[in-house]
This record gives structure tokens, sequence and C-alpha cells, in this order.
């Protein structure tokens, strides 16, 4: 596998990690009706899988 394919999995493999991570620790509303969760972990999930597919397809495109 070409180094920049490994590039892309890299952020492939933290976009998923951060989705997992966050059904791992869960919400949960506190005695005041506080809602807490760690929602940062989905925005930044999102940009990890966006970017890897974007280098899967920048370097698919590049190697032709």
């Amino acid at each position: 596998m070409d180094n920049n394919f490994k590039i892309a999995t890299v952020f492939l493999s933290m976009g998923i990690i951060c989705f997992i991570t966050f059904e791992f620790i869960g919400s949960k509303v506190e005695k005041d009706g506080i809602l807490n969760e760690p929602f940062f972990l989905i925005p930044i999930g999102s940009v990890l899988v966006i970017i890897s597919v974007l280098l899967y397809l920048l370097f698919a495109f590049k190697k032709k």
C-alpha cells in the first residue's frame, strides 16, 4: 500500500475512534437538568472522516 493511502487510513481510523469513544462514554443528565456528553467528538470525527475520503480521492486521481 502506498504511503499516502496510509495517511488517509490513519485519518479514517481516528474519525471512527471518535465515534466509538462518543458511544462508550455516553451521556448523562445531572440532578439540576444539565446534560453532560462529549459532543465535541461528533464534529471532530466527521471532519476526520471527510478529510480521509478527500485524501483517498486525491491520492487515487494522483496515482492515475
